[in-house]
């Protein structure tokens, strides 16, 4: 009963003041088990500073985790890969990655696999910014969309990476 009321308590803090949400899966046609974040806009917020949606991934195949991060703007901004895209740990150490981006698809996602160095700073990272590259019309041909992600975000991330 105690487990219980603790386990409901948690709940009901986590859904007032959470930006995100754990699900799990699983694909029976490769025997991996999905685990994802999933944070969503805040409505109120303007979509040219911030993400519409952010998912981290992990998808254990065969008892070796692999680990994806997916970032989707508004479909007035379209990520580019002209740049790569940076991350910034603590303020201060920055890991730099490919921008990969499906165009077919609207809203176009950038998409990030991520390797065992970048989960292991996330571990031990108090804050995370990114700063991802979106086309423009300028003669620059890009501009950055800066973006912190809310802590309680990052230590959901933390969470699912501590899941089996």
């Amino acid at each position: 009963m105690k487990k219980l009321l603790l386990t409901l308590l948690f709940s009901i803090i986590f859904s007032i003041t959470g930006y995100a949400e754990i699900a799990n899966f699983s694909n029976d046609f490769t025997e991996s088990k999905i685990t994802i974040s999933f944070s969503e806009r805040n409505k109120s917020e303007n979509h040219y500073k911030t993400f519409n949606t952010i998912v981290f991934r992990k998808e254990i195949i065969q008892s070796v985790p692999n680990y994806k991060l997916f970032l989707i703007t508004s479909t007035s901004q379209t990520p580019s890969t002209l740049d790569k895209t940076n991350f910034k740990f603590d303020n201060n150490k920055i890991f730099s990655l490919e921008t990969n981006v499906e165009y077919n698809s609207v809203p176009r996602p950038a998409a990030y696999d991520l390797d065992q160095e970048f989960i292991n700073k996330l571990l031990i990272s108090n804050s995370l910014q990114i700063q991802i590259p979106l086309f423009t019309h300028d003669k620059a041909q890009i501009k950055y969309l800066e973006y912190t992600i809310p802590a309680t975000v990052l230590e959901e991330w933390k969470q699912v990476i501590a899941m089996e």
